[in-house]
């Protein structure tokens, strides 16, 4: 119906998450398969590459809390390739990568394959998948995502090597409990470029730096940025170039070597393939490109990698012939929007369990 809805008459079938978008195609009463089509079964517009990545952790926390296992070793080749292609891009002008983990949930043998790679700093945002991998025996620098919450900042010391800091008060809270624990808990002080994420203002760097410097049980490792985050602001030569002379005047000033100037993450791409020249920058945190295999301004596939490193599986719970337009008085939907739909008419519509 409409190029979304397909039959087969058993059994399994698989989601490639690529770009752009994703369509569910039935197969009776068994399993659904999803393919990569113009619109969504039952919604009749596209899913963007966010639901995609969505979709993949929910499954994975389902997989993880089932203890079970499904379908993504199938292409582990394929994302060992990306990594592989995207250190020897990435590693022709300098720059390093961080793998990101969140979006496969600190995934064991995801992280596995990564660090077999070539990958030596695996990144998360959530101090539980760091431990989750941590107690799989995976050895990797674990660097955790973003600030930590006071809460957990006593865990965050014993079982991350280095962290994203932006409030001092935080990095305060580390140091206490890295004492402690006898440990050093390497930090890299995040610095608003303009997308309004996280960091400290360009003016405040400087104090931010020496305010670190005094604190016991903390090693001041790099400075970094984030943009086309929040505010969807592009990485290009200024603020790139601003990230650069930041951590070139505190080297200077400090008289520090910083491991660290970690220039953004996958929406790089399109200013490093655009810049010969890298500056200070020797860093990138990918996610998105290694699983997906493309960057995250325009999701645009990279060349050279695979976009279909992923199979996940979902049971159809119904199946029946329905109408394509929800009839009554329409308000808001579970996501508190007013939804709009197209009328296609009688429609094959199946429910993913």
């Amino acid at each position: 119906n409409h190029g979304v809805l397909k039959r087969r008459p058993f059994g399994l079938g698989s989601l490639i998450a690529g770009c752009p978008c994703l369509a569910a195609v039935v197969v009776g009463k068994g399993v659904a398969q999803f393919e990569t089509a113009p619109a969504a079964i039952g919604l009749a517009r596209p899913v963007s590459p966010f639901e995609v990545l969505d979709l993949i952790r929910r499954i994975f926390v389902g997989i993880h809390q089932a203890d079970t296992f499904t379908g993504v070793c199938q292409r582990a080749g394929k994302i060992a390739h990306n990594v592989s292609r995207l250190m020897e891009l990435y590693g022709s002008k300098g720059l390093g990568i961080s793998a990101v983990t969140k979006v496969v949930c600190g995934n064991p043998d995801i992280a596995q394959v990564l660090i077999q790679a070539g990958i030596g700093v695996l990144a998360d945002s959530r101090i539980a998948n760091i431990i989750r991998m941590r107690d799989a025996g995976i050895e990797a620098q674990f660097l955790l995502l973003r600030t930590p919450f006071l809460s957990e900042a006593e865990t965050v010391v014993k079982y991350a090597d280095l962290s994203l800091n932006s409030d001092l008060s935080v990095i305060e809270e580390l140091s206490r409990f890295a004492l402690m624990q006898n440990i050093k808990h390497r930090i890299i002080l995040m610095v608003e470029l303009g997308d309004l994420r996280e960091g400290l203002m360009p003016p405040d760097v400087n104090s931010g730096v020496e305010f670190v410097l005094e604190l016991d049980g903390i090693e001041l490792a790099g400075i970094g940025a984030n943009l086309a985050c929040f505010g969807g602001i592009k990485p290009d030569n200024e603020n790139m170039g601003q990230l650069s002379l930041i951590a070139k005047e505190i080297e200077e000033k400090f008289g520090l070597t910083l491991s660290f100037v970690s220039g953004g993450n996958s929406a790089n791409y399109e200013w490093f393939m655009s810049t010969p020249d890298m500056g200070m920058i020797n860093n990138l945190r990918l996610g998105e490109s290694i699983y997906l295999g493309c960057e995250t301004l325009h999701r645009k596939s990279i060349p050279g990698l695979f976009t279909d490193a992923f199979t996940l599986f979902a049971e159809v719970i119904e199946s029946s012939i329905k109408p394509s337009l929800p009839y009554g008085e329409v308000c808001q939907d579970v996501s508190g929007q007013v939804p709009k739909f197209q009328d296609l008419g009688q429609i094959r519509r199946a429910i993913l369990g």
